[in-house]
């Protein structure tokens, strides 16, 4: 339903809305009413109008124009339930002020609105009702605002802290009232804004008499101050450590450090200032969660960095890094990582488990520095079990890389294949420096693994990229790579020999080929023919390095949207 009044675009996105004729119908409406309004204005009651308007053929003309487009009027501002006369005869085009309510001109035309919305059976809209109460507060509000001015300029001769005293009003549909809502600013608090909501103008008056910063900290914790003796209390309590001197800085986390939401929870849970969650930073690297109390619990001669978790290297990544944890100490951390990215980057997951048995999943972060103190949430608010997926890829590749091994007593050119996978759900070229380097990046983790040294390492073979959505082992790539790593498949799979001063690796490779002059036999083209001789839906295709570089190509898309684009 379209109110003739709040409609968006006006007269004009009414029109658009329906059609060119509804313009004429409405000048032919227009001119009925200018003829009705011909009618003398005599002092009649309601029933008398009605059976005027009834045999009146003007009005028969725009009851037809209504039945005919189903418009809504509004209701009048002072009763939802009748129709306000003057929006409707605007819309009809009158345009003379109505400023005597009691006029005999205002109650025909009272009476002739209230005529069409019983004949047409229309809907009213309460856009006029509301705009008058959003007025009406708007008054109430600057009204409000003057008032509490003059309390702020009284209560600031005494009490420098309050910054401001601010009033907005809000009318509230469903209750037809007022929400009072007070703003109370402070220089020095925990909270720095306090707001609170009265139903009445009077009540918030009041409270602004008597209005004081409020800290969900404790009253020992609640200025700088007062946190800088508890860490003197801290460094105190940590002399009697071995490791002390190594201890380069303390974070306390007050309520600041949790979000707004939880700052109630905060002051109900932390009821003693030596329970206040503590981290010990060592050596500007290694930290360790603890609280006042646990520290004086603990027997002289010990270390601090007992109190580290297992994988403490990852909790120091933590920390650079905008995240959320639990105000607990942590028992340990279980981390997994991702393939480095071609930018160099690393996806980390980390299981973290509290000393009270929580647990919970921090997906996807890279140990880039981005903060120093990281933002806490209370458990009440923290789901303790979630789902953890794995690691999202869209793309894979088949590489080869080469590169010149040395022993005392060989010199080989050995050549590593395997496969990498890319996340480009988000991205519609790539380029081939991007699989380069992220094969480049491969091959020196996998030196670096199997401590061996190769010189010369370059990239031999690359192909083109490849779509998966379930499972890479099943594509044709999938395929390709396990089938390479069987003997039975490929003659050129190097095997260390039993002599020891022959192998040139520390372990059994499964993915590494040698070439095999008297066989006439080389990796690069036996690659290329194993893969004439595979059967798969998915054909293979190689990038040809040297006359690819520079160029951009787009990224295949995947089955699902091939068959809905």
């Amino acid at each position: 339903m379209i109110c003739i009044n709040c409609f968006k675009g006006g007269l004009s996105g009414i029109t658009e809305h329906f059609n060119a004729q509804f313009t004429h119908d409405l000048d032919i409406a227009s001119f009925s009413f200018t003829k009705l309004r011909e009618m003398p204005s005599v002092s009649l009651n309601k029933n008398e109008w009605f059976n005027l308007f009834d045999d009146n053929i003007s009005s028969q003309t725009i009851i037809q124009f209504f039945k005919k487009y189903q418009l809504a009027i509004p209701s009048s501002s002072s009763n939802l339930n009748q129709p306000c006369y003057k929006e409707l005869a605007r819309f009809l085009g009158f345009t003379d002020e109505l400023s005597d309510y009691q006029s005999l001109r205002a109650r025909q035309l009272r009476f002739f609105a209230q005529f069409i919305m019983q004949e047409c059976h229309l809907t009213l809209c309460p856009c006029a009702f509301t705009q008058l109460k959003i007025n009406r507060g708007l008054k109430e509000q600057h009204k409000l605002q003057n008032k509490l001015n003059h309390i702020l300029a009284v209560r600031r001769e005494h009490d420098k802290n309050l910054v401001s005293l601010k009033v907005k009003v809000d009318y509230v549909h469903s209750k037809l009232d007022y929400n009072f809502i007070l703003s109370a600013e402070f220089l020095v608090a925990r909270n720095k804004i306090e707001t609170r909501t009265f139903n009445t103008s009077d009540k918030l008056l009041k409270r602004a008499k008597v209005i004081h910063a409020l800290s969900y900290d404790l009253q020992d914790m609640d200025t700088e101050e007062k946190i800088t003796d508890f860490k003197a209390q801290v460094y105190h309590e940590l002399q009697k450590f071995r490791d002390s001197e190594f201890v380069t800085d303390i974070k306390v986390y007050t309520s600041e450090y949790f979000p707004e939401s939880q700052r109630n929870n905060f002051r109900r849970d932390y009821k003693q200032k030596d329970k206040y969650p503590i981290d010990i930073v060592i050596a500007d690297r290694f930290i360790a969660r603890t609280c006042l109390s646990s520290l004086q619990k603990r027997n002289p001669g010990g270390k601090v960095t007992d109190m580290m978790c297992n994988d403490i290297l990852i909790i120091n990544d933590l920390y650079k890094i905008p995240n959320k944890l639990k105000p607990f100490p942590i028992k340990w951390a279980t981390v997994e990582r991702g393939e480095r990215e071609s930018t160099g980057k690393q996806r980390i997951h980390v299981k973290i488990t509290y000393n009270n048995g929580q647990q919970c999943y921090l997906r996807n972060f890279s140990n880039t520095p981005c903060v120093e103190q990281p933002t806490l949430l209370l458990p009440s608010e923290e789901k303790i079990s979630r789902v953890y997926h794995k690691f999202t890829h869209t793309h894979i590749i088949f590489y080869v890389w080469s590169g010149i091994i040395e022993t005392a007593h060989t010199r080989e050119v050995i050549y590593k294949f395997g496969v990498c996978r890319f996340d480009w759900s988000d991205t519609e070229k790539y380029n081939i420096e991007e699989l380069t380097q992220s094969v480049m990046s491969r091959q020196l983790e996998y030196c670096r693994s199997h401590q061996i040294v190769v010189n010369e390492a370059k990239v031999e073979l690359i192909s083109t990229p490849m779509p998966f959505n379930d499972g890479w082992a099943n594509s044709a790539l999938g395929r390709l790579e396990n089938g390479l790593k069987d003997p039975n498949n490929n003659p050129l799979l190097m095997r260390n020999d039993n002599v020891p001063e022959n192998s040139m690796l520390s372990s059994n490779p499964t993915e590494i080929m040698c070439n095999d002059w008297h066989r006439r036999l080389f990796v690069i083209p036996f690659i290329k023919n194993y893969v004439n001789t595979m059967e798969h839906a998915q054909s293979i295709g190689f990038i040809e390095l040297e006359n690819a570089i520079g160029e951009e190509y787009p990224v295949p898309k995947q089955q699902h949207e091939l068959i809905t684009s």
